[in-house]
């Protein structure tokens, strides 16, 4: 399975009943959408390399609104709904990413749990693939 292969825009707010609380779904999407950008496999990543992805899906986003509807525009209307925010402590609190340090200073990673809890969000054959 690789960040591109999970289906990010199913549903708004994204992976809706997947990591228990809205904030941890979104938080979930951003590592997601920053992972499938900055080489497309599960890794550790940090909170500025997320950043400027969001960064640049907001801008492609606001460049070419008459777009269908697309990943960067989800991200646009995350960061600008004001009731959706992501929370990357309690998604590793709730055991599905991990610090690989000082908690939101640092590298994090999805845990097992967290990528077996991604798996229901790949398209039906590459699930039953990597089954």
């Amino acid at each position: 399975m690789k960040p591109s292969d999970v289906y990010l825009a199913g549903s708004f707010p994204p992976f809706v009943n997947t990591f228990d609380r809205a904030e941890c779904e979104t938080a979930a999407a951003f590592m997601v959408r920053a992972l499938a950008v900055k080489g497309d496999s599960f890794r550790p990543i940090d909170w500025p390399e997320i950043r400027k992805v969001l960064e640049a899906d907001v801008n492609a986003a606001e460049q070419q609104p008459a777009k269908p509807y697309t990943v960067e525009r989800l991200v646009l209307d995350l960061l600008s709904n004001p009731f959706v925010r992501p929370d990357f402590h309690e998604l590793a609190k709730r055991g599905f990413a991990r610090w690989l340090g000082e908690p939101g200073a640092s590298l994090l990673e999805f845990t097992p749990a967290g990528l077996e809890r991604l798996r229901k969000w790949l398209p039906p054959a590459r699930a039953a693939s990597d089954a």
